[in-house]
């Protein structure tokens, strides 16, 4: 739609999107090393990935260190995941 409106593209447009897919994935809940997770539970996992953007927001942080803090969430989580697992990670 955006192309359509500007009738132009612009090759940047979905730059970081995919940061924010493997947060919501990872913050669902999904198992990252055996690809199991739901749906449900991925939108459940975008609804905190904006809460999250919303409150780094609304402490004043700036837009271009919001994306390295959600990386940080990101290897946060999956190194809790690994620990969770016991290292099968690591193994493989």
């Amino acid at each position: 739609m955006f192309t359509l409106r500007l009738e132009a593209g612009i090759h940047t447009l979905g730059s970081g999107w995919e940061v924010d897919a493997l947060a919501a994935v990872i913050l669902g809940g999904a198992n990252i090393r055996t690809g199991e997770g739901s749906v449900s539970a991925t939108g459940l996992g975008m609804v905190r990935s904006c809460c999250i953007k919303r409150l780094l927001t609304s402490t004043g942080l700036l837009d271009r260190w919001q994306s390295p803090v959600t990386r940080g969430l990101i290897v946060i989580l999956l190194l809790a995941e690994n620990r969770k697992t016991e290292g099968m990670l690591l193994r493989y």
